[in-house]
């Protein structure tokens, strides 16, 4: 736990106490031990919901920032309906059934949870589609090492060409759709078939080959953009 999560929970035990100490102060009637009770779980989801976000990692804390703004919203409204109707009913101005009381607020946590299932949908399916993009682009990164380990190992009247195709591969879009997926593997191969030609040191078969793996990757590059 650290110590925004204990700066959290501290503010919540505060914020509980202040609302008991308030509760002390007027008569105990059912309805306001309804409200008080309902209060106390809006004070315990809003920051509960700051706890759970301190505790989120650098990948998924922007989407968990939505989950404080919707159980603040909850909490404002069950400790704004819960002190207005408990003031109504101590200055006698007007005394709200309890039974329509609990059913009002449990409106509001109906409410909540929808949100917040809602919200753990949404939290699904963006890490599963940021799971996705690292996917491809870790995948087209990986191709530029494998290239730069070519390059590595090329001799010195074939490095222009396998320059061109490192510059190429390293300037190129990184992401990519599955209607590629047949394109960027025949570059894979060539790549492959590259690192083979440089081992043997075959100079117009590599200069040959370098062309083919630049017009394979423009040729990705066109696709990728009429995808888009």
């Amino acid at each position: 736990m650290n110590s925004h999560q204990i700066r959290s929970i501290v503010a919540a035990f505060v914020a509980i106490l202040v609302l008991t100490a308030l509760l002390l102060l007027i008569p105990k009637t059912p309805l306001v031990i309804a409200g008080y009770l309902f209060s106390v779980l809006g004070i315990i989801e809003f920051f509960g919901s700051l706890v759970y976000l301190a505790g989120s990692t650098k990948k998924d804390y922007l989407v968990n920032t939505s989950f404080p703004y919707t159980t603040r919203g909850y909490a404002s409204a069950a400790l704004f309906f819960s002190i207005l109707v408990a003031a109504l009913e101590y200055f006698d101005v007007w005394t709200m059934k309890t039974g329509w009381f609990i059913f009002i607020q449990i409106l509001f946590v109906a409410g909540l949870i929808v949100m917040l299932l809602m919200l753990s949908s949404g939290k699904e399916l963006i890490e599963n589609v940021g799971d996705n993009v690292a996917v491809k682009y870790s995948n087209w990164k990986l191709l530029l090492a494998d290239v730069e380990a070519v390059l590595a190992k090329t001799a010195p009247e074939s490095g222009k060409d396998v320059s061109a195709v490192r510059d190429a591969v390293k300037y190129a879009d990184p992401m990519s759709h599955p209607a590629l997926d047949g394109l960027e593997q025949e570059i894979r191969g060539s790549i492959a078939r590259l690192a083979k030609l440089a081992e043997e040191k075959k100079a117009s078969e590599i200069t040959a080959l370098c062309v083919q793996i630049q017009n394979q990757i423009k040729d990705r590059a066109s696709r990728l953009k009429s995808l888009k």
